[in-house]
Order: structure tokens, then C-alpha cells, then sequence
């Protein structure tokens, strides 16, 4: 993976990674240290309609959440408030899952 580094760089970061592999997995994950909550206090709840997606991305979208439900990265939450998810496209061409809370905040 790092051929573009001189040998003694290479052997340094692969020592790094190796004693540090859980920092540097291939799973995403979240911190145990801090959680944090927003206080919204007596406003109304704002409950934004999700986006119209096709198919196909409808079911990329399923994955995504089945994904983060299955590592952890995500919960089940009931709540009167919502806002719209969508897909959008990193450089690589992978999909990267979006939370839209700009409207959200606009409204407020």
C-alpha cells in the first residue's frame, strides 16, 4: 500500500498501524468517552418528509442503515423529530449516507 514511501517510512507506518490497529480499522466505529444530547427544550417538534429516491437507491440507502445498525454505529430511535437522508457520491464512487439537518435548521 505505501510502495510510494522510502523503505524506513513504509517499515515506521506499518509499525504504527499494526500497534495501533484498533484506531485504524476497516470498520468504523464511535467513541465510548463523551455522549452528547441537544437540549431543545419546549419547541415544537419538526418532522421533515424524507426524499423522493428511486429504487436503486432506495435499496443502497437500506444497506447503509443495515450497516451502521449491525456495527454500532447507529440505533433505533423513536422520536418526533426527523430529517431527510440522502446518498451522495464520494470520490472513489462509494456512497456516502447524509443526514440533511440544514433544512432542519433553516426552519428554526
Amino acid at each position: 500500500y505505501f510502495s510510494h514511501l522510502p523503505e524506513s517510512q513504509r517499515s515506521d507506518l506499518t509499525g504504527l498501524l499494526n500497534a495501533y490497529y484498533v484506531l485504524f480499522s476497516d470498520v468504523p466505529s464511535q467513541t465510548t468517552v463523551l455522549m452528547h444530547e441537544k437540549d431543545v427544550g419546549d419547541t415544537l417538534p419538526l418532522k421533515q418528509r424524507p426524499y423522493r429516491v428511486c429504487s436503486d437507491k432506495r435499496c443502497r440507502l437500506k444497506l447503509q442503515v443495515e450497516y451502521m445498525l449491525a456495527h454500532g454505529i447507529d440505533e433505533p430511535c423513536i422520536s418526533a423529530r426527523s430529517s431527510p437522508c440522502l446518498l451522495t457520491v464520494k470520490s472513489n464512487g462509494e456512497d456516502r449516507f447524509c443526514t440533511d439537518y440544514i433544512t432542519f435548521c433553516n426552519i428554526l
